[in-house]
């Protein structure tokens, strides 16, 4: 069965649904490639170690300032790591933002009249170097809500894109718009209960209303859009997936197309990563493996999945955890519950300062390609 709801600055301090593979254009590995690739073979799941002290150092390091008397949190962040859109939060207001490495001095891209715990507000983000798409949600009753564009290279205001405003149209799923290479896209619900795929153009302001179904999310994953979409509102999913330099369906690797009722699904189009829908697995497949492995078994409240370079970040019901996919490990990357979002190699991970769900975040940026690989472990086998 699947939940429906959507996020807030206010609300992701309490949930952790982010994250999303880095922007390139990758498409599915040919067969030649591919063929080099063996699959893993050893115990069921990565193993768990302890935190390198190069890797405490990096991230004590990267900790990033925050705005004196203001709630902050980052939303989306380039793949250079130099730039990141946050929002800043008081009791009665909240702006959106540029910074700036750690500088403190910001540009504000749009404001809205509702304090940080109000329910309302900025939510998921997206970027791609250029584009910035960004959710707003008008009330706390998981109904309405509208997306927006940002040219960061021009001078014109935020663009609506989208909006669900209909009060009688049924929860959909959890609005996360993302970005690549030119284009968003989203999941928006009907009154007959099915949802739409969007593709917008950022650049020709074009939409695209790619299929209507019992469809769930969408992501991009290099040169495909893919989605979970299933027979019936509470039926298993499936994949299903276009090209988008030519919109014409994708035929999916047999691994894949085999999934069912995946929760989340990151790719950067050649590794793919899912999140089972009990929150407890994460399961991965590539070109060259007869089958799916599995990366993590057993977890409790596992969510927002991240492909940052060879990392892989997700966070549970305690605390946000980095996977190095390259020795088949990961360590824990906050002392409590957290959140991520990635871009390319670069990943800003945030915690909550205290116990309490109120606390503000502390942040901090890392370069997944500058840190040493994790004490190695054996590889996965398949589930």
């Amino acid at each position: 069965m699947r939940k429906s709801g959507k996020y807030t600055a206010t609300s992701l301090m309490a949930l952790a649904l982010v994250g999303a593979a880095g922007t390139g254009s990758v498409g599915l590995a040919p067969a030649a490639a591919a063929a080099a690739v063996t699959t893993p073979t050893a115990a069921a799941g990565y193993c768990q170690v302890a935190t390198p002290p190069q890797w405490t150092r990096a991230m004590q390091s990267g900790r990033l300032p925050g705005v004196a008397g203001l709630h902050s949190q980052t939303l989306a962040v380039s793949a250079d790591g130099l730039t990141r859109f946050v929002v800043l939060s008081d009791a009665t207001s909240q702006r959106l933002v540029e910074m700036h490495g750690k500088s403190t001095a910001y540009r504000v891209i749009a404001r809205y009249p509702s304090g940080w715990q109000s329910g309302t507000g900025f939510g998921m983000a997206g970027f791609d170097g250029r584009h910035l798409a960004y959710l707003v949600n008008t009330d706390s009753s998981d109904t309405t809500w509208k997306i927006y564009s940002y040219d960061t290279r021009g001078t014109a205001a935020p663009r609506l894109i989208g909006a669900q405003q209909d009060l009688e149209v049924p929860a959909g799923p959890f609005v996360v718009p993302q970005v690549s290479a030119g284009l968003a896209t989203w999941v928006q619900p009907l009154r007959d209960g099915t949802r739409q795929v969007h593709a917008y153009d950022l650049a020709a302001h074009r939409d695209r209303v790619v299929t209507t179904a019992h469809v769930y999310r969408s992501v991009f994953a290099g040169d495909l859009l893919v989605w979970q979409v299933s027979p019936a509102p509470d039926a298993p999913t499936v994949l299903r997936a276009v090209d988008v330099r030519t919109w014409a369906p994708v035929r999916l690797p047999a691994p894949l197309a085999a999934v069912r009722d995946a929760w989340e699904v990151v790719s950067d189009g050649t590794r793919w990563f899912w999140l089972s829908s009990d929150f407890s697995g994460i399961s991965a497949w590539q070109p060259g493996w007869a089958r799916p492995v599995t990366v993590l078994a057993g977890g409790a409240g596992v969510q927002g999945l991240g492909l940052a370079g060879r990392l892989l970040s997700y966070t549970d019901d305690t605390a946000t955890y980095l996977v190095d996919l390259s020795s088949h490990s990961r360590t824990r990357a906050t002392p409590r519950w957290g959140l991520s979002e990635v871009n390319g190699t670069r990943m800003e991970i945030g915690y909550l300062a205290t116990d309490s769900k109120t606390a503000p975040l502390v942040e901090y940026e890392v370069n997944s390609a500058a840190l040493p690989r994790l004490p190695h472990c054996p590889a996965p086998s398949a589930p």
